[in-house]
């Protein structure tokens, strides 16, 4: 009777550890599919899950203008990349010296911007905010590598919420 008891209390420690050895939940997302992996790594929709493997570890990449995040041997390791071993660590802005711009188009645009400036979505190391102004009633403000065309009106600034200023048209 009492090998019988020894052997349950053996039992239930291994399945109270077991429960303790679990493999990491990590972010997992790209920022092709959702600008929020890039921009808002702590935004409510954001998709985790469980890694496949006990072994693996919650990641953060950068891969071509591309953030990725993900289990360690899930996701590409770029040039940038980092790894941590608690559950959802990987909710970090990535690389932490992202630029950050204004971002908005439209009217509300030209007026001096005193929201709070966003990192920009595509990671390009020598990146740029920037301000086009399109004509008097429109402007467009953002990141140099988020944005494809650009007017001869554009400002560009290279240093966190620089383009925050009055769009003023110069003819």
């Amino acid at each position: 009777m009492k090998y019988n008891f020894n052997r349950l209390i053996f039992l239930l420690i291994i399945i109270s550890m077991l429960n303790e050895i679990s493999a990491l939940r990590c972010f997992k997302c790209d920022s092709t599919r959702d600008e929020n992996c890039a921009i808002d790594p702590e935004h409510p929709d954001l998709k985790f899950a469980a890694c496949e493997s006990l072994l693996s570890k919650c990641a953060m990449s950068v891969v071509g203008l591309i953030t990725y995040r993900g289990c360690s041997d899930e996701i590409h390791k770029g040039e940038y990349y980092r790894e941590c071993d608690k559950d959802l660590c990987n909710d970090k802005i990535w690389p932490p010296g992202r630029l950050k711009c204004f971002q908005c188009d439209g009217k509300e645009c030209i007026q001096e911007q005193k929201a709070k400036s966003k990192p920009c979505v595509r990671f390009l190391e020598e990146d740029t905010c920037f301000t086009d102004i399109i004509n008097k009633e429109y402007a467009i403000r953002g990141c140099i590598s988020d944005n494809k065309t650009l007017t001869a009106n554009v400002k560009k600034c290279a240093y966190n919420s620089c383009n925050y200023e009055i769009a003023m048209l110069t003819l």
